[in-house]
């Protein structure tokens, strides 16, 4: 029986053997540092070196009061919190808190001007990409007439582009600058506005400035032509049933014809390096010749 005893008593000396020399000894230190930082934050650091191996205990920091015996109320302990989260030094805290928001401010910033430079990046890189494409369509931006092809019968849109024409292609005219609400409306509301300053519109005065959809480009004489080999297309209860597949038509076209110029451009490119590099041996022979008859006069 005693045997038994001794035995559950020195059980734990052989609990962590199978554990490697160096990570014990990173663990301890860790719990080390861990305790050493919950003393000091409790502002009670005089015994840290006596008694490492001291259990630091925090109070709650709430207590309940009942009310009639029967309706319990939170309450707090700011003198525990105080004590527990007070900072050490209120230059200290102070010099955080200044170097936090400084560093904030810097973010955001070269956030803002990231977004700017991308904006305007990418807007080239996708006018440059689909260069070939303008050129296939007969168009300054094909994207553009599709989206007006697909908004053709919107008024609402035309009114909203002619707002913006008038508003100095302003897309934030419409919000309120009142309206905290971001997400809910100022993003619906810009994204809207985008696609309404897109459409691809001629402009006249009659009594006033009047909006119409451009149709004298290609994605329209594609409708045409399918609404001439289709005629059931050209009714209004098929009107979507003509624009996806105008649409589909149209940006087929213009992409693998962009496809096909890229491939066309990159042979001649490889044709004309290959032609260079075959020339290569001529000009570098010319240039030591004459680099030797130079020297040559020079001496």
């Amino acid at each position: 029986m005693n045997h038994e005893v001794g035995q559950q008593d020195h059980a734990d000396i052989f609990q962590n053997l199978n554990v490697g020399l160096l990570e014990h000894l990173h663990t301890r230190e860790v719990e080390r540092v861990q305790l050493q930082q919950a003393i000091l934050d409790s502002g009670d650091n005089r015994n840290v070196s006596r008694n490492p191996n001291r259990e630091v205990r925090h109070e709650n920091y709430y207590y309940w009061v009942w009310v009639l015996g029967y309706i319990p109320l939170p309450g707090l302990r700011y003198g525990q919190i105080w004590r527990d989260y007070r900072p050490r030094s209120f230059g200290f805290a102070l010099y955080r808190v200044l170097t936090t928001i400084s560093f904030v401010l810097i973010k955001v910033a070269r956030f803002t001007a990231f977004i700017m430079w991308a904006r305007v990046y990418l807007q080239t890189l996708i006018r440059n990409f689909f260069f070939f494409s303008n050129i296939l369509t007969f168009s300054e931006n094909f994207l553009f007439d599709a989206i007006s092809f697909v908004l053709r019968n919107s008024p609402e849109v035309i009114e909203r582009k002619k707002q913006i024409v008038l508003n100095n292609a302003d897309l934030f005219y419409s919000i309120d600058e009142d309206n905290d609400s971001l997400f809910s409306v100022v993003i619906p509301t810009v994204i809207y506005n985008w696609f309404a300053r897109s459409i691809s519109t001629t402009q006249r005065y009659e009594n006033g400035m009047v909006l119409e959809i451009d149709t004298d480009n290609l994605v329209f004489k594609f409708a045409e032509v399918l609404k001439n080999y289709y005629p059931s297309l050209a009714d209004e209860s098929h009107s979507w049933t003509l624009s996806m597949i105008t649409i589909g038509i149209y940006i087929a076209y213009a992409l693998l014809g962009e496809l096909l110029c890229i491939n066309i451009l990159t042979l001649y490119m490889v044709n004309w390096s290959k032609w260079l590099q075959s020339y290569s041996g001529i000009f570098f022979g010319l240039k030591s010749v004459l680099w030797t008859s130079f020297l040559s006069e020079l001496s």
